[in-house]
């Protein structure tokens, strides 16, 4: 498969880059009625390999109800709704060995359209992340 390198590039040449200074890499997916969802992405190790973590904001902690949250999580298909920091985030953690190319723009996609549909519905409408 391939390296976090030719992921992502990929990942540069297919989304707008919201934040890349070393540290913090960030990716905008845009949307045609202007709403717009920031992907946080990150490679952490675990269990001896190395995974990428994609993370996208929802809302504060005070704007869903934590039975809802974690109903909302159980029927995921892909991410989880997880709570930190007094923030829920739409987040995805992949083994980064079996992540091909042509499938971390899907990744980035939809775990940005879940948080953006997820803000919407929980924010008034509003477009902060």
């Amino acid at each position: 498969m391939a390296s976090w390198e030719t992921l992502r590039s990929h990942i540069c040449e297919t989304f707008d880059v919201g934040v890349d200074d070393g540290k913090l890499f960030a990716v905008d997916v845009r949307y045609g009625d202007g709403r717009h969802q920031r992907v946080f992405l990150k490679v952490e190790p675990a269990y001896g390999k190395r995974f990428l973590q994609l993370r996208s904001l929802v809302a504060k902690q005070d704007r869903m109800d934590p039975v809802e949250a974690l109903q909302v999580s159980a029927e995921l298909a892909l991410g989880a709704l997880v709570l930190e920091d007094g923030m829920y985030f739409v987040q995805q953690r992949i083994l980064l060995e079996n992540l091909p190319v042509e499938g971390v723009a899907f990744v980035v996609r939809t775990i940005a359209t879940i948080a953006d549909n997820l803000e919407a519905a929980h924010t008034g409408g509003n477009d902060k992340f």
